[in-house]
This record gives structure tokens, C-alpha cells and sequence, in this order.
């Protein structure tokens, strides 16, 4: 005859060891400001799109896809420059 016991730490039922998840931090680090450079530009359009790399080590050549993100073209408020850029979440 077969009898199935479940382990003690599925029962929930073993009050002598309590299972706590939460370990406190060796050190603690202090939070830090970023800039994420974009502080002089003015967001002119946003877009969401893929990236892709041109690889001609493959035979045939392919394009690879790097990731999706949204595409930002931005104006620097002072010298009227454009600038392009793209957060890629993979």
C-alpha cells in the first residue's frame, strides 16, 4: 500500500519553523538621481517600433531583430540641433 505524505514545508501546518522570505540588506545603498540626458530637448515625435541590425556575417546577409522600443525624435531647445534615439526593451 502507497501512501502519499506531503513534505512539512507544503503542509503550512509545522508552527516550530516558520518560512519568513524576506532577508535584510547587507549594506544599503542611497538612491541616485540619472540623468538620462534628454533634460535640454524637447520630444518632437514618439513612435513605437522595432530595431534591426543589418548582419553580413550570415550567409546570406539578414536583418536581426535587436529589440522593440519607442523612437523618440528630439529638439535641443538652445541650438535648434535634432537628435534621434531609441529605448529598446528586449
Amino acid at each position: 500500500m502507497y501512501v502519499s505524505v506531503p513534505p512539512p514545508f507544503l503542509s503550512g501546518n509545522d508552527s516550530s519553523s516558520p518560512h519568513d522570505p524576506f532577508y535584510p540588506p547587507i549594506i544599503s545603498l542611497p538612491e541616485v538621481p540619472v540623468d538620462s540626458g534628454e533634460g535640454d530637448e524637447d520630444v518632437v515625435f514618439v513612435m513605437r517600433a522595432k530595431l534591426f541590425r543589418y548582419s553580413s556575417s550570415s550567409s546570406p546577409p539578414e536583418w536581426k531583430e535587436r529589440g522593440t522600443g519607442d523612437v523618440k525624435l528630439l529638439r535641443h531647445r538652445e541650438t535648434g540641433g535634432w537628435a534621434t534615439s531609441i529605448g529598446v526593451y528586449k
